[in-house]
């Protein structure tokens, strides 16, 4: 990119002394151009350091969708110069991906949903019987107005006591509890002497999982958009933990094939980059054209299942009729470490939102 500027006779950056048409100083690599560019050159150098965007992408992109296993044979075999490596592959696929799918979770969100209608009644009861109330002829009407509303509010603060001893439930809250929104905001940010007193007031003794399952009943109830992307969040950085075992998994199954672990650790991020950018895709075309919505599960899963197999045997050199028995093997080994990840970033997400 730096062949058409201005060229240097020393290099600014080592003071290395350059022969004239050298691209490159020969020392420290920097490239050999005139300092003073373009604010469009300095954007394209950018963009170009950050995802290296050049013919690279896009040969890469077409191996891994289109030839299953080959982008990893080829990076085994020392044919790397054409494409871009694995783990920056991974690194912007999966950003592109999540950012999608919290897109795509944000969207599905903000759909109209058909509220209830009784709590809706109950406000506008509320609001026409304080209407209606709220009308003193005297000041002595005045004041006894005054104390009948401080009197129902305690005793709704008594009921509220009351509804959270009767329920048998881990965190002490009941179905007409969650629907309290007041009671919930409260609870989301309370201190312990607060809760601890909930607790007291159905009988029981207070210790620490009994706060936990309170405290964090209420903030899953009034802070959904938030735990949601603590979700995403988890879960991106645990793809990272989930790779390696996956690698260690596919060893078992390859060491005969492919003795070292790093070669398994490579098509393991490739593999999860494909899928990664196929769901990208999917969550691409339903924004462009709804009705894919309607397409059954069942044709992404073959197309996913197809390419699973073909990229083993061409990983591993075996026939397909071998992959696909021991893909399935393989599959369900996957599917148990995903099930277990899942739980365990559900519950690191709750215990710590």
């Amino acid at each position: 990119m730096s062949a058409h500027h201005v060229k240097l006779p020393v290099c600014p950056n080592c003071q290395t002394d350059l022969s004239a048409g050298e691209n490159f100083c020969p020392t420290c690599g920097q490239p050999n151009h005139d300092v003073n560019v373009t604010f469009g050159h300095v954007v394209e150098e950018t963009l170009e350091g950050v995802f290296h965007f050049d013919s690279k992408v896009w040969l890469t992109f077409k191996e891994l969708l289109f030839r299953p296993g080959k982008l990893t044979v080829d990076f085994l075999d020392g044919r790397r110069a054409r494409f871009v490596p694995p783990i920056r592959l991974y690194v912007f696929i999966s950003l592109v991906f999540f950012f999608l799918l919290g897109q795509e979770v944000n969207r599905q969100d903000a759909r109209p949903e058909r509220q209830p209608e009784r709590p809706e009644r109950r406000a506008e009861h509320r609001a026409d019987s304080t209407t209606r109330v709220l009308q003193p002829k005297n000041l002595g009407e005045a004041v006894g107005i005054v104390r009948d509303s401080l009197k129902k509010f305690e005793a709704e603060e008594r009921e509220v006591v009351i509804k959270l001893g009767d329920t048998d439930s881990l965190s002490g809250l009941g179905p007409a509890d969650l629907e309290n929104k007041p009671l919930m905001e409260r609870l989301a940010s309370a201190d312990d002497a607060y809760i601890d007193s909930l607790i007291r007031a159905r009988g029981g003794k207070p210790d620490f999982w009994q706060r936990l399952a309170l405290r964090q009943t209420a903030r899953v109830n009034t802070r959904q958009e938030a735990l949601r992307d603590k979700l995403i969040k988890n879960v991106s950085l645990g793809m990272f933990v989930l790779m390696p075992l996956f690698a260690l998994l596919l060893k078992l199954f390859y060491r005969r094939q492919r003795p070292l672990y790093v070669q398994h650790l490579m098509f393991s991020i490739n593999l999860h980059s494909f899928f990664f950018l196929f769901f990208s895709f999917l969550i691409l075309l339903e924004l462009v054209l709804p009705a894919s919505r309607e397409v059954a599960p069942a044709i992404p899963m073959l197309i996913l299942w197809a390419y699973w197999v073909l990229a083993l045997s061409r990983f591993s050199g075996q026939t397909i009729k071998k992959s696909l028995w021991k893909g399935s093997l393989l599959f369900a080994g996957y599917t148990g470490i995903l099930v277990l990840f899942s739980v365990g970033v559900v519950l690191l997400s709750l215990i710590f939102f």
